[in-house]
């Protein structure tokens, strides 16, 4: 499973640090790990860093390509994406690298990002790409 690492920290002493400690997320997050390295699994936390700037299509990073909170797009290539959904793909995609630089198999189920769940919040072309690793 691939999480979006947040900083709790950080988020606690803004003014989401309310709504952040009524969720407890950090517990969560605990206890998700636990289960499912329980399981056999493993969970890995993604450095969301840049991902709302990088183009899921072609890997090129610049502020610019966001163009608004929720427009992306591409100055290189010119995809063209909701800029969450764009960001969903890049934390997916640098889950799936780490789990198999781990050692670790991945599995094809939920395709690219729950698609079919997605596109009706976010349309958008069907042509978001995943990294092919060999």
């Amino acid at each position: 499973m691939i999480n979006k690492k947040l900083n709790i920290k950080g988020l606690s002493r803004s003014r989401l640090a309310k709504q952040m400690h009524d969720i407890g997320w950090s517990g969560f997050i605990e206890k998700l790990a636990y289960k499912l390295k329980d399981r056999g699994h493993t969970l890995v936390k993604v450095n969301p860093a840049y991902t709302s700037q990088e183009c899921s299509c072609c890997g090129h990073t610049e502020k610019d390509n966001r163009k608004t909170q929720d427009k992306f797009e591409c100055l290189a290539c010119g995809h063209k994406a909701n800029a969450d959904y764009n960001a969903s793909i890049n934390i997916k995609n640098r889950g799936v690298i780490a789990l198999k630089a781990e050692g670790n198999t991945v599995s094809a189920r939920g395709g690219n990002v729950r698609l079919a769940s997605i596109s009706k919040q976010f349309p958008m072309k069907r042509e978001a790409p995943f990294i092919a690793l060999a």
